[in-house]
């Protein structure tokens, strides 16, 4: 898949080139972005923003468009000599604000050049200028075209915020404004902004993070030649007190590359050693062993420093042994890019699903607290064949914000238990299983990833919240390395013979009677009972107890007009007796999911009792169920049960009669749909 197959969605349905073709727009006449206005509210959150020196400075600001911050004296560039590592500065000098965390990430993407292509398009401030620029963000799995103006933010004639090296380039500070219009502002880049974060919205990609404590040189060796071939960015952090020899915790580590294994004379034996590239944005040169000026590195010929690619001369560009990285740094954070901008012959295979927790359905909570409900989070198969997979599971919270995605209580994590292929998971299952892969619910963190190595086999992943009636969508995804396939596990809605068929009279002998009497005392000539008669049905079968508690009047209508086939507003004999045939089927079913015989159902236990009744309910059908009939005590009522019940019984048979089944789809015509919904 290319970069050119992924579906973009446009910010405020602003169409770059609508606005290019827009012959209003010129050089006398840019465009001026009416989405993300030049004023104060496109920089600070509000009063009490903590960017209290320059919003007191709020009237100097001026939004200039790159000629104007120039003035005059150069042509603005968009890109000069290409993106590269060493054009991605931190911000510097008095007037600037530092978005270190947009800085750094975008540094590390310009090492995977099909990534930052397609997130920042080569565009021009001479050809068909008209003062507007298009980027393309990742957020909350779906990538997003965003338009702006070239009017950027100044202080005192500097610009406020990020920029390239050269002070006529400015693709920096105009991708940088792209994102500040994706998250409302540019003060909402700060501290909580993370790397991690930034690096999601700069590729679409997962983070997987690991600690180096338990790493061999060799098996780090290993992982780094692998992450080369995929095309994935590796950065690390610095141990605790690692921060000597010229290490500095300002900006970020990147490992860049593969390791180099040179042979080195050691008191005349020649000797292996692992040389690692590391890359910083904070520009701080290692001074330590294979530092630029080291001994080690000045004893290299130079034809042996180019055959090995040791050449760059660049402030925050040097060289380390392996052996030596494992004591300095703390941990990995490696960014795995999807395969549709990855420019590598091995890709990750990404299969995704959008789904949610619903209080009162699948909010069920953690494993470690709620073991006997835990089963009924949202589930999803996966199969592994062959020899098996390098598997990443990755779990975030979707908000149409970044306030909604970051609420406090949003911990989430993944449970991953091995299983015979078609199993059914269930409480039983729960209980004598345990996971094979676990990641602890983590605070404070956009996205959960789990990496696994997979043997050959049927899995189920359960991702939940940490709290138990926590509502919250989310995206799940699996990153494979080979044929790895995901499916949820009440992905589809099927049905069986008890919905298709008409279900069986296993009324006793003298209920049968009973009712037929009150039939016939109730009917006309013509055999046939008024529809408002039915209320009275219902209390004849509470008083026999074929139900066990009052039908409402509301109830009984609608179940009338659903069993009311030809809309006569008169029910049949058949049609009757048919009522009391799921009202009983009803209540055994109610009886038979009501575990604590509260004469309730917890809203947890409606799928259960769905199945009972004939229907298997997908996430997404139980989630409306749940929201239609289900109220603040979540609870269900035999009442609303059994409309629930002769409402989905109603809408299998006519789809049945349409020539539908479980494996066969058929086209509803507008009559049906108006036809079938008129009677719900």
């Amino acid at each position: 898949m290319a970069a050119s197959t992924i579906q973009l969605s446009c910010l405020c349905d602003q169409k770059y080139e609508a606005i290019t073709a827009d012959t209003k727009y010129n050089e006398k006449n840019l465009f001026e972005d009416p989405c993300f206005k030049a004023d104060s509210g496109s920089i600070f959150r509000a009063e009490n923003t903590w960017l209290t020196a320059f919003y007191e400075k709020r009237a100097e600001i001026k939004w200039l468009r790159p000629r104007e911050i120039l003035g005059g004296k150069q042509e603005p560039l968009f890109f000069k000599d290409g993106a590269s590592f060493n054009e991605v500065m931190l911000p510097e000098g008095d007037d600037n604000i530092v978005n270190g965390s947009f800085m750094n990430a975008l540094a590390a993407v310009t090492l995977a050049p099909a990534v930052l292509n397609f997130v920042c398009p080569t565009q021009s401030f001479t050809k068909n200028y008209k003062g507007v620029f298009r980027f393309r963000l990742w957020r909350f799995g779906k990538w997003t075209e965003i338009v702006v103006d070239d009017r950027l933010p100044t202080l005192n004639g500097k610009l406020m915020f990020s920029r390239a090296l050269s002070k006529d380039e400015f693709w920096v500070s105009l991708l940088e404004k792209a994102l500040a219009k994706l998250l409302l502002n540019y003060e909402a880049m700060d501290s909580s902004f993370t790397e991690p974060e930034a690096l999601l919205d700069l590729s679409g990609g997962t983070i997987e993070t690991f600690p180096l404590a338990d790493l061999t040189e060799v098996t780090l060796r290993s992982k780094l030649k692998m992450y080369k071939k995929t095309g994935s960015l590796v950065t690390a952090t610095l141990a605790r007190g690692a921060d000597d020899c010229g290490l500095k915790r300002d900006g970020m580590f990147i490992v860049s590359g593969s390791p180099r294994k040179i042979m080195v004379n050691n008191g005349g034996v020649m000797c292996p050693v692992n040389l690692v590239r590391i890359q910083s944005t904070g520009r701080c040169e290692w001074t330590g062993p294979w530092g630029d000026e080291s001994k080690e590195m000045k004893a290299l010929s130079k034809d042996l420093k180019e055959e090995f690619g040791i050449t760059s001369t660049v402030d925050g560009d040097f060289w380390m042994d392996l052996k030596e990285f494992l004591k300095r740094f703390r941990d990995l954070q490696v960014l795995h890019i999807p395969s549709q901008l990855s420019d590598k012959d091995k890709k990750w295979t990404v299969t995704e699903h959008y789904n949610k927790w619903q209080k009162g359905s699948t909010a069920i909570g953690c494993l470690q607290n709620n073991k006997d409900d835990f089963h009924k989070n949202p589930k999803y198969n996966v199969k592994v064949e062959g020899d098996g997979d390098l598997v990443i599971a990755s779990i975030m919270a979707v908000g149409k914000r970044r306030e909604e995605a970051f609420y406090e209580a949003n911990m989430l994590g993944i449970d991953v238990f091995k299983c015979e292929e078609g199993a059914t998971i269930d409480k039983a299952f729960i209980h004598n299983n345990n996971p094979v892969h676990t990641v602890k619910h983590s605070q404070g963190v956009r996205e959960t990833t789990l990496f696994m190595s997979l043997d050959p086999g049927s899995y189920v992943v359960i991702p939940s919240t940490f709290k138990r009636d926590t509502e919250l969508p989310f995206l799940l995804r699996i990153f494979s390395g080979f044929s790895c396939k995901m499916e949820p596990v009440n992905g589809k809605t099927s049905y069986f013979y008890k919905l298709a068929q008409p279900l069986p009279y296993r009324l006793s002998k003298m209920h049968k009677t009973i009712l037929e009497a009150f039939i016939e005392e109730h009917s006309g000539k013509d055999g046939l009972m008024d529809n408002n008669e039915l209320d009275a049905f219902f209390k004849t079968l509470k008083e026999n107890d074929i139900i066990p508690t009052d039908i409402t009047h509301e109830t009984s209508a609608a179940i009338a007009t659903l069993f009311d086939d030809d809309d006569s507003r008169q029910l049949s004999s058949d049609e009757c007796m048919a009522i009391a045939a799921v009202a009983q089927c009803c209540d055994e079913m109610f009886k038979a999911a009501d575990k604590d015989n509260s004469r309730s159902l917890d809203s947890t236990e409606l799928r259960d009792a769905l199945v009972k009744a004939g229907l298997y309910a997908s996430d997404t059908v139980l989630y409306h169920l749940v929201s239609r009939y289900v109220g603040s005590d979540n609870k269900i009522t035999f009442d609303e049960f059994l409309l629930i019940v002769s409402k989905i019984r109603y809408i299998i048979n006519k789809f049945v009669k349409l020539g539908g089944s479980n494996d066969k789809s058929v086209a509803f015509s507008v009559e049906d749909i108006v036809g079938i919904c008129a009677k719900l």
